[in-house]
């Protein structure tokens, strides 16, 4: 969220079209989005939405790697965002995950395979 405040012009000027758009209208957008995600309800929906998910992600590596007689000796952490990443590429690590939402909707078995390679 800390990027969302930094960066605000940043946002402005890649998803809006300057010679046409009005900083206001953008304020009011921007405004109603944090109002949203801050609040408890936005909070509850977006980890609602992908928590049968998380869990059955989390049990999907787990017998990949009991599979592959893996065991991991380091945590794991799995960050989500709310959709996909436009200003970079979606980080996957040893240690840890960014990743859209988006993907365990859509891309569900290859982002187990892609995480399980960091176990690898």
């Amino acid at each position: 969220m800390k990027l969302f405040y930094r960066e605000k012009e940043t946002f402005y000027n890649k998803l809006y079209n300057e010679e046409e758009g009005d900083f206001t209208s953008f304020n009011e957008v921007y405004t109603s989005y944090l109002t949203w995600w801050e609040s408890f309800a936005g909070g509850f929906v977006v980890e609602r939405s992908v928590d049968e998910l998380s869990h059955r992600l989390y049990k999907d590596i787990v017998n990949l790697l009991k599979e592959s007689r893996r065991v991991s000796q380091k945590t794991f952490h799995v960050y989500l965002i709310y959709d996909e990443c436009i200003f970079a590429n979606p980080q996957v690590s040893s240690n840890f995950a960014v990743i859209p939402i988006i993907d365990f909707y859509i891309n569900y078995k290859k982002l187990v395979l892609r995480l399980k390679e960091c176990f690898i």
